[in-house]
């Protein structure tokens, strides 16, 4: 129960906050996706997140996107092995993008 509580502590801070930033499809942020039930991918960490691929903006706020996790699987329907490079470390990470994750998002959970 506590992490859900501390998510929810989390979401609170988190709706206060207006970001006016743009996006383009393609691109990989850090996102604040929660601590959620069942099979639901949930976020890591403090702040509950991971990264996750911009697939297309929806409205001014909404974006449709992935989330991405490190644990290789191997490409299918469901699944599709991505390398990107981190822009401040200039590092090469590899990772499965969980295309069956795929859900709308706030910019607010960035």
């Amino acid at each position: 129960m506590k992490q859900y509580d501390e998510w929810n502590e989390i979401k609170k801070q988190t709706q206060q906050i207006n970001f006016n930033l743009g996006i383009k499809a393609r691109e990989i942020y850090w996102t604040k996706i929660g601590f959620n039930i069942g099979s639901e991918e949930y976020g890591k960490g403090n702040e509950f997140v991971r990264s996750v691929i911009i697939i297309r903006q929806l409205t001014h706020d909404l974006f449709i996107g992935i989330p991405t996790t490190t644990t290789l699987k191997g490409n299918n329907d469901y699944f599709h092995n991505i390398n990107y490079i981190e822009k401040n470390s200039n590092t090469t990470i590899s990772s499965s993008a969980m295309i069956l994750q795929q859900k709308v998002f706030s910019k607010k959970n960035f």
